[in-house]
């Protein structure tokens, strides 16, 4: 039988726990844009490559490859696989520090607001990769 520890603590103040939630849900949507971009690029080039030339109007080939491009550059631009480790990192480090919060009765309400601090700046900017 599993007991729960009690809290000394007290409740995770709401910033945190909302901070939390946006975090993951950042996360997600910044992964599914990945993955979205990632396989019209793939599939677009695939297309283009395979079925380039039996297209009867040559926009089409066009049309397609454009969008591979496009795919393609706003992936690396963006830098967004990084920016993907980057937020699901201060979501680990976040819901990490919560747990300790409310689990490990030396953890600070102090050392819980630092945490959030140090994911804050984990998150960062967007940023443009330049060459």
């Amino acid at each position: 039988m599993v007991t729960a520890i009690a809290q000394e603590n007290g409740p995770v103040p709401p910033e945190i726990v909302q901070a939390e939630k946006t975090y993951f849900w950042m996360a997600k949507s910044i992964q599914i844009l990945m993955i979205l971009l990632g396989l019209t690029a793939f599939v677009a080039s695939l297309v283009v490559a395979t079925f380039g030339d039996t297209f009867d109007d040559a926009r089409v080939t066009k049309s397609i490859a454009f969008v591979a491009a496009l795919a393609s550059g706003v992936l690396t631009l963006f830098s967004i696989s990084r920016k993907n480790e980057d937020v699901w990192s201060a979501w680990r480090m976040l819901n990490a520090a919560i747990l300790r919060f409310q689990y490990e009765p030396g953890f600070t309400r102090k050392q819980l607001i630092d945490t959030w601090e140090k994911a804050e700046t984990t998150l960062g900017n967007a940023t443009i990769r330049e060459k």
